[in-house]
């Protein structure tokens, strides 16, 4: 796309080299358009860093899940599964209630 960008450009700089009154409210226009493409990709640059921020931050969650899962595989102790799912979801933490059987 950018190599499309640049030879439009280049074939509209040398329409407008020619003098003319005209040709210098075209440039300016086009000067002024080709400043907001560029504050354009710079915002979206922006929000793809922040999309992958997050994406990596989920990435972390969803690890965390799968470790302490491991652990309660292992241990048993449910309670520390519990309490990383309330940390999670930033719900309080479920109460486990003992039966006896």
């Amino acid at each position: 796309a950018k190599g499309v960008l640049e030879s439009s450009v280049k074939a509209l700089k040398e329409l407008l080299s020619k003098p003319g009154i005209e040709n210098e409210h075209k440039v300016a226009e086009i000067r002024k358009l080709m400043a907001e493409a560029e504050s354009i990709e710079v915002e979206t640059d922006g929000k793809r860093i922040r999309n992958e921020e997050q994406q990596l931050a989920l990435l972390a969650k969803k690890l965390s899940l799968v470790m302490q899962a491991q652990h309660f595989a292992k241990t048993g102790r449910i309670d520390d599964f519990l309490r990383l799912l309330s940390e999670l979801g930033g719900s309080p933490p479920v109460k486990m209630i003992a039966h006896k059987s």
